[in-house]
């Protein structure tokens, strides 16, 4: 056969394949939805993770965090000297507590100063935690 006949119905093949896919998302939209919705509670982590992938994928940014992810954390990405991969897990609401965005260096710097803030607070806290427990 010509190489450019088994391109061709290649390509077809794929494009029919495509149009079956559509036609049984179409079809079974609010069960995989659900089957989806159902897969994702049950696996935050795989979730977590691989959102974090697909926004290191998207944006070229990494994953380089001072600390460990813990329950109700979102990592927020500090942007020091255009290392977008530095970041700290911070929780929830104090992220979201102040809008934000990279290339606005005011509002960056406020969000980092809080989140490092907190940080600190944080370890103290753990620190001391443990120097008590060591004592007993």
């Amino acid at each position: 056969m010509d190489l450019k006949l088994i391109k061709k119905s290649k390509g077809y093949i794929v494009k029919l394949i495509i149009k079956k896919r559509e036609k049984y998302y179409k079809k079974n939209k609010d069960e995989i939805l659900k089957t989806k919705n159902k897969w994702q509670k049950s696996n935050p982590n795989k979730v977590r993770l691989y959102d974090l992938k697909k926004n290191k994928r998207q944006r070229g940014w990494g994953i380089d965090s001072i600390n460990n992810y813990f329950k109700g954390s979102h990592f927020h990405h500090m942007h020091i000297n255009k290392n977008h991969a530095i970041g700290i897990y911070i929780p929830m609401n104090l992220h979201m507590s102040m809008s934000h965005r990279y290339n606005n260096r005011e509002s960056m710097n406020k969000i980092n100063n809080i989140a490092i803030e907190w940080y600190y607070e944080e370890n103290i806290m753990i620190n001391k935690i443990n120097f008590i427990m060591e004592m007993i």
